[in-house]
């Protein structure tokens, strides 16, 4: 496998994003490695782009809708196998230690929002707008079949992007 990849990155508020050469990142335990066959583009995007939403200090690698192929495996992983074809919505996973994880809500985009540090594609950690992408495996979301890697990109949206795309 390649050690560098391409990746659109956002160097600064309102500049032009750049195709730039990174390293192509290793799965951790509990993560696997997503070779992204397609990314969409939400509002959110956009925001942080401008600066409007500042989750992480720029140069910024965004990109909450992306799908592809687990192309390898981190330690422990048991759930996915290399060749499932998955998508990596927005919110990954909870942190498990704040008072409303502890809850035991679920794992969802609505209830990220309520934890004090989930981890979310695109917006805190390094996003699906990369030739590879590190996911937490319990925030992978296996594709059916019959739908394209294009139609299945904007389906894991956590907000209007979903909607607009079914």
């Amino acid at each position: 496998m390649a050690t560098q990849m391409k990746a659109v990155i956002v160097p600064e508020a309102k500049a032009a994003w750049e195709v730039r050469e990174r390293p192509v990142p290793e799965p951790g335990p509990g993560e696997v490695l997503v070779r992204i066959h397609a990314c969409g583009i939400c509002g959110t995007d956009l925001w942080m782009a401008h600066g409007v939403l500042a989750f992480r200090p720029f140069p910024l690698l965004m990109g909450h809708e992306g799908v592809g192929e687990v192309v390898a495996l981190g330690p422990g992983v048991t759930e996915r196998k290399v060749g499932d074809r998955v998508g990596i919505p927005m919110m990954q996973k909870r942190c498990g230690a704040c008072d409303f994880c502890r809850e035991e809500h679920p794992n969802s985009f609505v209830t990220a929002g309520n934890c004090a540090s989930p981890i979310l594609s695109g917006v805190n950690v390094d996003g699906a707008m990369a030739e590879y992408m590190v996911a937490d495996v319990g925030g992978t979301v296996l594709l059916p079949d019959g739908i394209s890697y294009e139609d299945a990109a904007p389906t894991v949206c956590a907000g209007y992007t979903a909607w607009a795309g079914l």
